[in-house]
């Protein structure tokens, strides 16, 4: 029986991901996971992992990727298992203080397949602070504010003619939505408080 690891790559330090982006045009049932480790996190006043090194595995299968993969790369990274470690995945394009999701258990695994299935190359943090919590790093809600409003097609008046929109079970198209586009934009303090 053949070790779905076997496949796995560890780039050379310092290679881009164009190569790869261009392999997983063609084979799209692999990604590649760029490891964060022996390093911690800050919160001062913007989240930053600090320190550590950056390494990335390529040709990982989507298919077989599991909790004990982790564990292993984990401690291929120079950690053991017997320590705490947090593991954590940042969803790509979401900076560090609003994108990170926990990787403790298989639940957690299936959601950073999903986004690994899309984006292709994925950020996976690990941190060994016992200060650090999942719900420290992972759990911030902070409120909205309105940065843009515009309109995107001017509402109906009273009066003017508009054709009410199909009820539920008719052929016809929808009509059109009429409204306006609302822009949102986080806000936090440096203290990590809810504007």
């Amino acid at each position: 029986m053949v070790n779905h690891r076997d496949n796995w790559s560890l780039r050379p330090e310092g290679e881009s991901d164009d190569v790869m982006a261009d392999i997983y045009d063609q084979y799209d049932e692999y990604f590649t996971i760029r490891m964060h480790f022996l390093g911690t996190f800050e919160v001062s006043p913007l989240r930053v992992y600090k320190g550590g090194m950056i390494r990335c595995i390529d040709l990982v299968e989507l298919d077989f990727f599991n909790m004990s993969d982790m564990d292993y790369i984990v401690v291929s990274c120079g950690y053991k298992l017997s320590t705490y470690v947090l593991y954590l995945h940042r969803i790509s394009r979401v900076d560090i203080d609003n994108g990170l999701r926990p990787l403790q258990c298989d639940a957690h695994i299936i959601e950073f397949l999903q986004h690994a299935n899309y984006w292709k190359f994925v950020d996976v943090f690990f941190d060994t602070s016992p200060l650090l919590s999942i719900a420290r790093l992972c759990v911030t809600v902070p409120s909205k504010k309105v940065i843009s409003e515009d309109d995107v097609e001017p509402a109906p008046k009273v009066g003017d003619d508009v054709e009410p929109a199909p009820k539920v079970g008719d052929d016809a198209e929808p009509a059109p939505k009429l409204g306006s586009m609302l822009m949102l934009r986080w806000i936090v303090d440096e203290a990590g408080n809810v504007d």
